[in-house]
């Protein structure tokens, strides 16, 4: 972040999932989860700073970050079970961002995707030990995009 920029719970996501994808470990994930924790508001969803209005997308980053570092169960989950579950709108077929307000079709990922986040974690799937990342690089001047794909070791490789 620089100097007097924003600091929220974009960019505790961004600095939770870059450092576990290169597997760093020590002090940088320290007060992390502190963080992500005390934006949940009373409604269950999770805003940008404590205080603040629950949304759909800072709602997904908290949530993605505190899965990563294996504390999601910190948070009220029935609390944000409903909370997600009140943003999809019936009659028009979608979900908004925050309370009363119409849908949006980038909510369908944000929120669709809290929800799968939320279900891996509590299988098991999510935070593990042997969860490794396959990280294959494409040169940028290209236009091309690096993609990120996790995966369990086998068990083979575990017993290595």
């Amino acid at each position: 972040m620089h100097e007097n920029g924003e600091c929220d719970l974009r960019g505790i996501y961004i600095v939770t999932i870059i450092a576990k994808m290169l597997g760093m470990k020590g002090d940088i994930y320290e007060g992390l989860a502190d963080e992500v924790v005390v934006c949940q508001t009373y409604e269950g969803g999770l805003t940008n700073v404590p205080g603040g209005e629950a949304h759909g997308g800072y709602t997904f980053c908290g949530v993605a970050a505190l899965a990563l570092l294996c504390q999601l169960e910190r948070l009220d989950i029935s609390r944000l079970m409903f909370w997600l579950a009140q943003r999809q709108v019936d009659r028009l077929g979608g979900f908004s961002g925050r309370t009363n307000k119409l849908i949006d079709s980038c909510y369908s990922f944000w929120v669709g995707a809290t929800f799968n986040i939320i279900n891996e974690y509590f299988k098991g799937t999510v935070c593990s030990e042997n969860l490794l990342y396959d990280i294959t690089y494409t040169d940028f001047t290209t236009n091309a995009i690096f993609s990120v794909t996790s995966y369990k070791r086998a068990k083979s490789l575990k017993e290595e």
